[in-house]
């Protein structure tokens, strides 16, 4: 992501955690499983729970 700072006329990058990187990776990846035909509905959502961490 970029963000533009007002005091100096620069596009600085945002930083990112490298567990929200690899999260976004793994569902990008399980999506293009699921449309590819290699996964199953069932399969894909089973994919996906294990994936995503409940914040409490």
């Amino acid at each position: 992501m970029l963000v533009f700072r007002f005091e100096t006329p620069l596009l600085i990058r945002k930083r990112v955690k490298r567990a929200t990187k690899n999260l976004q990776e793994r569902l990008h990846n399980l999506c293009w499983d699921y449309a590819g035909g290699q996964k199953t509905l069932a399969e894909f959502l089973r994919a996906v729970g294990n994936c995503v961490r409940w914040k409490q």
